[in-house]
């Protein structure tokens, strides 16, 4: 697995690691979804469901540990904390894309899963009793549409990604970094 210069190549632990990610974020982000719909509205900014979907983000933030400890001890090699950089970038855009492909595929296996995310929101919003009526009203459609397009349209999908793509992608460069330093120092 040598490449023109005679270095190995990252890809293998690349690809290990943003497809553990990415599997990681999809479950906990189907497991956040589904609390959500079956969660009793309480009025509550914040619940459990969208906790875990936190959680869902901080799990998928260590593929740059997981590529590049792949990547050290696999080869048994040492390598700079700039190519560990490069390593979780990389790890975190493949996961995000692989993650954003597996919850469009999710659509099929239960087609109702975005409407109820979507009724359970809003279910949650009317129960909310601190906002006057008129500016919850604003709220629920301005949320509903929000959720509709980032489901539902190409654009709100492909913006959710590109965004998805960015964070995950910044967040496993620091961790390829750290990686790097735990995992493949010469020190």
């Amino acid at each position: 697995m040598e490449n023109e210069q005679g270095q190995i190549s990252y890809w293998q632990s690349v690809i290990v690691g943003a497809l553990f990610t990415a599997l990681v974020i999809f479950v906990i982000a189907l497991i956040s979804g589904y609390m959500t719909i079956n969660a009793e509205p309480t009025g509550s900014i914040i619940s459990a469901g969208q906790l875990i979907g936190v959680l869902s983000c901080l799990i998928g933030a260590f593929g740059g540990i997981i590529s590049t400890r792949h990547y050290a001890k696999t080869y048994n090699i040492t390598f700079t904390i700039g190519k560990g950089a490069m390593i979780g970038l990389y790890t975190g855009l493949i996961a995000a894309l692989i993650s954003a492909i597996l919850s469009q595929l999710w659509t099929f296996v239960d087609p109702g899963y975005v409407q109820g995310i979507i009724d359970s929101t809003v279910a949650n919003m009317e129960a909310m009793t601190n906002i006057p009526e008129a500016q919850k009203t604003q709220i629920i459609e301005d949320t509903t549409t929000k959720l509709k397009d980032q489901f539902a349209s190409l654009s709100g999908i492909l913006i959710g990604s590109a965004i998805s793509m960015a964070t995950f992608g910044f967040l496993n460069l620091l961790t390829g970094m750290i990686g790097a330093k735990i995992f493949a120092s010469e020190d």
